[in-house]
């Protein structure tokens, strides 16, 4: 069976006897039917008529069509309700906290550009997975900071900007590898995702901002930091404490934006 995520308003819901089916429409307005056969208590508290979400399903075929056996889902945050000027003045304090002069010029050369940054702070991070809405990618990205240099200075001889560096860079590339209807909340993959993958335009836009006169050793170890982050996902595996770093403050603001937790508190 074909595992399929997409998002979908949920249209109606009915609770059988050993599961929740439910009516759903996608963006396109095609109609599915989905199940959801485990955690039916937490999915009936969790979710209503009317809510938008985001469903990572397997397709199942039957006499009468297909269904989507639901496996995890998310709901859909289209109002963009976060504070997006928090978020920016985070982003900011970030970047004006790096010391490295060669790292802080890089920085500037690419969100100086307006175009950039308002791009960059208007994204969402996925499709459907963590931080799927509005402003979401700018979240990710100063959620992914903070965490890796608070985990940094724990340890020794981390270089800090080196680290701040990579992690406000990592998903730049985001930004060129969908197309995002901020009033529907719509995210495709386009092309360039498909046929380069987010990572090698992150490095695209590193290579584009780097400053004339860097040392060659320091422009190679932060397109590593951007290349590696996603570990055995990555062109390259994370060889570095501070790609490691990345790595792992990358796995933290994903799984506690996404992941479900079913412990009832």
């Amino acid at each position: 069976m074909s595992v399929i995520v997409d998002n979908y308003l949920i249209e109606e819901m009915r609770i059988l006897k050993s599961s929740i089916e439910l009516k759903l429409k996608d963006d396109s307005s095609n109609e599915f039917i989905g199940l959801v056969k485990n955690n039916i208590d937490l999915f009936d508290k969790t979710y209503k008529v009317g809510d938008y979400i985001s469903c990572k399903s397997r397709v199942q075929k039957r006499k009468d069509g297909e269904v989507l056996n639901i496996i995890q889902t998310k709901k859909v945050q289209i109002d963009n309700t976060i504070d997006r000027d928090m978020y920016v003045k985070r982003f900011e304090k970030l970047m004006f906290e790096i010391v490295d002069k060669d790292y802080k010029i890089l920085l500037e050369n690419v969100f100086n550009n307006d175009d950039i940054r308002d791009l960059f702070y208007t994204y969402p991070a996925t499709i459907s997975l963590n931080h799927n809405y509005g402003h979401g990618l700018l979240q990710h990205t100063v959620e992914v900071c903070e965490t890796a240099i608070l985990l940094g200075k724990y340890y020794k001889d981390i270089d800090l900007d080196l680290l701040a560096t990579g992690c406000l860079l990592h998903d730049i590339g985001k930004i060129q590898s969908f197309d995002y209807n901020d009033s529907n909340n719509r995210i495709v993959e386009n092309d360039w995702e498909m046929l380069l993958g987010h990572l090698p335009i992150s490095s695209l836009y590193v290579s584009k901002a780097v400053p004339e006169n860097i040392d060659s050793h320091k422009s190679m170890i932060l397109y590593h930091l951007v290349l590696s982050y996603k570990g055995e996902n990555s062109p390259v595996d994370y060889k570095m404490r501070e790609s490691f770093l990345l790595n792992q403050a990358n796995n933290i603001s994903k799984e506690l934006n996404f992941g479900e937790w079913y412990v009832e508190r």
